[in-house]
């Protein structure tokens, strides 16, 4: 009756540490480490600028090829 008894408490122990287990698993799981923050996005000035003045340039070269006009700068001897 003893041993029947220690080899109960011995599962039960066992069966207790598998709950343990899985508990602690499940806890893995569902615990989110914190994700470090974001610095926000800061959009680059010198290449939206860039762009927009490279598109001027361009049509400026287009409408001179269609006109017939030419523009000038303000800078001397130099052509758009």
């Amino acid at each position: 009756m003893q041993e029947e008894v220690q080899k109960l408490e011995q599962k039960l122990q066992e069966k207790q540490n598998e709950l343990f287990q899985i508990q602690r698993n499940n806890c893995r799981k569902k615990a989110s480490f914190p994700k470090s923050k974001e610095t926000p996005f800061v959009k680059p000035q010198k290449i939206v600028l860039t762009s927009s003045v490279e598109t001027l340039k361009r049509n400026l070269e287009l409408m001179s090829m269609l006109t017939g006009v030419e523009v000038q700068s303000y800078v001397a001897d130099d052509h758009c």
